[in-house]
Order: structure tokens, then sequence, then C-alpha cells
């Protein structure tokens, strides 16, 4: 019975631990998104919400130039600390949890007194 019971839990939090993601949002929705040096999605991105304890770095890149970082970690909640002691741990080494979602803060840039949108492009002219 003791077995059955261990196996029922296990396959629990197996299952727990796949089911669910975070959603990463910026605030471009053209900026690339990269968790911990990958890419991961443009604008938005998902990650696996439950799992051991981990922190993740995010960056959000538009036009190859680095305009928001975050940090990202698992934490402990309720449902960690239930499967925790009806599982005999098992729950406190697996099933941290992200938050539901996340916003990059992104930078905000003041705008080019130069720029000319009748201006061709390559053009020698600029605005005085």
């Amino acid at each position: 019975m003791n077995k059955l019971l261990l196996f029922i839990f296990i396959c629990s939090i197996l299952i727990l631990s796949s089911c669910t993601y975070t959603q990463i949002l910026c605030g471009n929705s053209k900026a690339d998104i990269y968790i911990d040096g990958a890419f991961a999605g443009k604008g938005t991105a998902k990650v696996v919400r439950v799992g051991p304890p981990n922190t993740c770095h995010l960056e959000a890149k538009l036009n190859g130039h680095v305009i928001g970082k975050a940090e990202m970690s698992r934490e402990m909640t309720a449902t960690t600390l239930y499967y925790g002691i009806s599982s005999w741990g098992l729950g406190l080494l697996f099933l941290w949890e992200y938050p539901e979602s996340y916003i990059i803060p992104i930078e905000m840039t003041a705008p080019d007194n130069n720029y000319d949108p009748w201006a061709p492009k390559n053009s020698k002219w600029k605005k005085k």
C-alpha cells in the first residue's frame, strides 16, 4: 500500500511539474527575449513554471542592443509545502514555482532630434 501511495505522489509531482508555464512579456513587441542566453521568443516567451529552485536571467534585445535585463526566481508556495508534506519531502525539492507572468522592464530612450522621417536613407542631409 505504501509503494502504491508513493507511486501516486511521484506521478502527481511529475504531472504538476510539466503542466504550467510562466509567460514572459516585454514592453516592446518587436524585442527578442532571451532566457539564460538562449532565444525564447519575440515580444513574449514561455518557460516551464514548476521545477526545482532556480534563477533565470532574462534579456530583451532590440536590433542587437540590450534594452532590458531582469532575473526571475522560483519560489516556495503553498503547493510546494502541501506536496512536500504529503510526499515525504519530494515536493520541497521539485515543486517550486515561477510567477504566472513576468514583465521585463525596458529602458526608455529619448527621441533622436536629428532624425528626419522624410530624408532618404543613407542621405548626407542632416536637420539643423
